[in-house]
């Protein structure tokens, strides 16, 4: 007799398919006015032919979200629909940067640090940049790249080992007549942007999630207090930048201040998650937040604790099969946002100790030319990254799907 195995099904999250048939019905249910027009209007790009027929009670329960099955005619006569309504393929591979590389002029912003005679940018950022731009490339061709430096408004202290910022006031009112901020946010403007780097590297990953998610910039949050960001970072005191998309922890216990002084983990929904690690290997994460503006363009920011999970977050959404959501009535679509989880390992720390802000240092070599290799980021290899959370979407800092 046959010994019969038990199986658990996980109900897993919606498809990229099944969120862009949602946009599309969205799109297309607002424009004609009701369900009904819409079930009329399907029929008749199929010739009339009634066999080409999706009821108007189905079509509903598919924005609802609901488990809605769809035979072959069905989903035949939809994709007729939507491409005589010049939409893409209902059923075509798409993804972020998919989206992002039918646009005509895409602009990235990275962090800089001002010295005396020069601008300094990270070379994680830059490697970022590298990873983003290959993996548009591998779509389309845009017409046309800009990459512009967006100046930090703290100063870095060169002969503090604490790498400490200074705090500074309404940095908001600052930034505000800096080229960048007021080319973005121009009505007339027709460019897509990527912003690199968490907004402690990079101040317009801080603007742009406040516009997207509709809230204030710069108004940061104590561990423990009513949040209704969903996800923030979680930074020590030591960092001289106050954020809406940080937490600022005064608690952590001492020994994990000591592994990660400055950014320590994420909280997501309201749970801390911390990053850990022994033996010179560790799990940072990184945030994803896209957006389709009414206008068409795409806003995207890529951000990390560190530089290096920056780069393994841009590495995972290089191969990433989550579209961006379409816009609606006229206005900006809701905002997607993931959170990627990433191993790192430093080739330089010895087994018992752990720095993933500024590498750790092997007994062989010598001591100062590992702290330069530390602070160029050059012991650090990425090993892995996954999806830890999400794709959900959010209408300002309201859940909608996911």
């Amino acid at each position: 007799m046959q010994k019969r195995v038990a199986r658990t099904t996980q109900r897993l999250g919606p498809t990229p398919f099944q969120y862009r048939l949602r946009d599309y019905l969205i799109r297309e249910e607002s424009v004609l006015g009701s369900y009904l027009r819409l079930e009329q209007e399907i029929v008749k790009a199929s010739g009339n032919d009634t066999r080409y027929r999706v009821d108007r009670r189905k079509l509903s329960d598919i924005v609802l979200g609901a488990d809605v099955k769809l035979d072959f005619a069905e989903l035949q006569a939809l994709e007729v629909f939507f491409t005589s309504r010049g939409l893409p393929n209902l059923f075509a591979y798409s993804s972020v940067l998919d989206s992002l590389a039918e646009r005509n002029n895409i602009t990235f912003l990275i962090g800089a640090k001002p010295r005396e005679e020069t601008t300094d940018m990270s070379r994680w950022d830059v490697r970022s940049l590298a990873t983003l731009q290959r993996g548009i490339y591998s779509h389309h061709n845009p017409r046309k790249f800009n990459i512009t430096d967006v100046l930090l408004r703290h100063q870095h202290d060169d002969s503090s080992s604490s790498d400490q910022y200074d705090e500074y006031e309404n940095p908001l009112s600052m930034i505000q007549e800096d080229d960048w901020y007021r080319e973005m946010t121009r009505p007339d403007n027709h460019v897509s942007y990527v912003s690199i780097g968490s907004p402690r590297a990079c101040l317009a990953s801080e603007v742009m999630m406040s516009m997207m998610l509709r809230t204030e910039p710069f108004k940061p949050r104590r561990l423990g207090e009513t949040d209704d960001v969903p996800v923030r970072f979680i930074w020590s005191d030591l960092v001289g930048l106050e954020s809406t998309f940080a937490i600022i922890d005064t608690t952590t216990p001492t020994a994990l201040r000591t592994l990660q002084p400055r950014t320590l983990g994420v909280i997501i929904e309201g749970r801390p998650v911390y990053s850990s690690g022994a033996g010179g290997v560790w799990n940072g994460y990184g945030l994803i937040a896209a957006q389709r503006r009414k206008s068409g363009e795409i806003w995207l920011v890529v951000a990390g604790l560190t530089g290096a999970t920056t780069e393994a977050t841009a590495r995972f959404l290089e191969e990433c099969e989550c579209d961006v959501p379409q816009a609606v009535d006229g206005e900006h679509s809701e905002v997607l946002l993931m959170v990627v989880e990433a191993t790192i390992k430093s080739t330089n720390a010895p087994p018992s100790s752990l720095h993933p802000n500024q590498g750790s240092f092997s007994h062989g070599l010598d001591r100062g030319d590992n702290r330069r290799r530390a602070q160029r980021g050059e012991d650090r290899i990425i090993e892995s990254y996954r999806i830890y959370w999400g794709p959900h979407r959010y209408n300002g800092t309201q859940k909608v799907t996911g």
